[in-house]
């Protein structure tokens, strides 16, 4: 009984310690988890990509009629990260169409991919699109585009 005891402690003791040692802690591998791209029109559309990890780690590439041109990044914090997650639940995107387009070719158009939970989905919303979907694109848009963008190193 004696000997049961002390590996009892001598267990907790040591999974204690593989908790609280960041050395020992579990990685969180980071994969793609949002991709909104921003495409050309026959105007001056916005044209830009914009990648979020499940890390926070957050990829910017200006293409053309954006403010900042070029490869830039950022790191969205895990509430940020929490919020988005919120939003793609609340308006169920992974149960809204595929496509929402038109014939008109003159409108900019805006791709997206989620990878979410083992689930993946895009959507092309050029025309049509539900308001809640616009509202999740801008808000992709605010939180990174208004954040402390990084000139990435090329």
């Amino acid at each position: 009984m004696k000997a049961l005891l002390t590996l009892l402690i001598f267990t907790s003791l040591n999974s204690n310690e593989a908790t609280t040692n960041a050395d020992s802690a579990p990685l969180l591998k980071e994969s793609l988890m949002l991709t909104l791209e921003r495409t050309p029109c026959m105007a001056q559309c916005p044209n830009y990509t914009i990648r979020i990890f499940n890390t926070g780690k957050v990829e910017y590439n200006g293409i053309d009629f954006v403010e900042k041109t070029g490869k830039y990044s950022s790191t969205l914090s895990q509430a940020e990260l929490k919020h988005l997650v919120d939003k793609i639940d609340a308006i169920q995107l992974f149960d809204l169409q595929d496509k929402y387009d038109t014939e008109r070719r003159d409108i900019g158009a805006c791709s997206l991919y989620i990878n979410l939970s083992g689930k993946k989905k895009k959507i092309f919303d050029r025309d049509g699109g539900p308001a809640a979907l616009k509202e999740f694109e801008k808000l992709v848009d605010a939180l990174v585009i208004n954040s402390n963008l990084t000139k990435a190193n090329d």
